[in-house]
């Protein structure tokens, strides 16, 4: 998984907000995602990430390319087998 390829600017307009995703020595940073503080992706599969008790899903268009992001809440331990 190429973790670059996430790095971009996605806009919600039912949120107003544009979030924005950087690729560095430290991985993928949701730049101020949740208030004043960037915070690290952690990869847990193709296109699926673990951000503060949350995933970040990436969906892709044809062909192939990555058109947006979709967030879900999970509850305490759900990543946990």
């Amino acid at each position: 998984m190429q973790s670059s390829e996430y790095a971009g600017s996605y806009t919600s307009v039912e949120l107003q907000k544009t979030f924005r995703l950087s690729w560095g020595p430290k991985g993928l940073i949701a730049e101020k995602f949740l208030g004043d503080t960037d915070l690290r992706l952690t990869p847990l599969e193709s296109d699926l990430f673990g951000l503060d008790r949350s995933l970040i899903k990436f969906m892709r268009g044809t062909p192939g390319a990555i058109t947006g992001f979709k967030r879900s809440k999970t509850p305490k331990n759900a990543l946990l087998r």
